[in-house]
Parts: C-alpha cells; structure tokens; sequence
C-alpha cells in the first residue's frame, strides 16, 4: 500500500502540474505532492544508501524543477516532451498513402 500511495503523489502531482492553463495554488499543491513523491522514493527504493544511487534517475530529481518553472516557462502541458511526441505520433499516422507516402502529411503542414 505504501508503493501506492507514493505513485498517486506522483500521477496526482504530474496531473496538476501538465495542465494547460494553472493556478498559483495548483502549482504549488502539484510541487508539494513531487516533493513528498520525490521524498518517499528515494526512502522506499533506495533507502539514501550510496550503493543503491543507481535506482535513483535523473528524471526523478528532474520532477523537482517543474513546479518552480511553471511563472518562467508556464504549464508543462506546452514545452515539455509529451507534447511533441504526441505531434510526432499524429504526424506518423498521417503517412498512408503507399503511391505518395508525404500527401497527407504535406496538406496537414498546409493547413
């Protein structure tokens, strides 16, 4: 149950903080749940021992600057990489036409 309640801090805190449009007290209850997810995990997986480090990623420190960037850059939801994958994905699909692969793909750009 604890593993849980830790991965809830986690999805609760990325739904806030990857909204397209937030508010102050939004942003700073989404950087409080990465906090304590943050907290929790390194407790619940690596314990803070040095021989454990290698559980610990970089992408999860990484969650502790979304928050704080949010009055410079604004909502994640518009420069982080989910977003552009997404566009990626929708562009990919749009290639299927065997004869001219890019037809499709051209008169979206066009649009």
């Amino acid at each position: 149950m604890k593993y849980w309640r830790n991965y809830c801090k986690l999805v609760a805190g990325a739904r806030l903080l990857h909204q397209r449009s937030i508010t102050r007290e939004q942003m700073l209850r989404g950087h409080q749940l990465i906090v304590s997810f943050v907290e929790e995990f390194e407790l619940l997986y690596y314990q803070r021992k040095e021989s454990r480090i290698h559980f610990c990623r970089q992408s999860i420190h990484a969650l502790l600057h979304i928050g704080p960037e949010i009055p410079r850059l604004g909502p994640g939801a518009g420069y982080t990489q989910w977003p552009m994958e997404r566009t990626i994905g929708n562009l990919g699909e749009e290639i299927r036409q065997p004869s001219q692969p890019f037809a499709n793909l051209a008169e979206r750009g066009t649009r």
